[in-house]
């Protein structure tokens, strides 16, 4: 599985920021955020993820994908505490050189995040 990171990882407060813009290579068809959702715990907490993608070197934006998290403690079937999270979408197109995504995440809550990006074929 090639992958190809486009975000880097941050730091994020509370509020709206904006990622990217970033070039998708051909053959790329999966865009995945993550996030560290340590201190993630307090129920009054989320994150909303928004992410948009051109075909056209960014010329023209579409609606790609979006989610929101609620803030809690994660527990994996195991009864495990989970520390990070993700948060994916397809991506169409994969041959099309002209590809491009970007996002916005928004905190609320007064939580910090640490985030990165990658694309990856598979």
């Amino acid at each position: 599985m090639a992958t190809t990171t486009v975000i880097p990882g941050g730091t994020y407060q509370k509020g709206s920021a904006n990622l990217g813009p970033a070039i998708v290579p051909v053959g790329l068809v999966f865009v995945r955020l993550e996030f560290d959702i340590t201190l993630f715990t307090e129920t009054d907490r989320a994150i909303a993820f928004s992410l948009e993608i051109s075909y056209d070197n960014g010329i023209t934006w579409r609606f790609l994908a979006g989610a929101t998290q609620p803030g809690g403690t994660f527990v994996d079937d195991e009864g495990l505490r989970q520390t990070k999270g993700f948060f994916e979408a397809r991506l169409p197109e994969p041959t099309n050189v002209a590809r491009q995504v970007r996002g916005t995440i928004t905190i609320t809550g007064g939580v910090f995040l640490t985030l990165g990006g990658t694309l990856t074929t598979n």
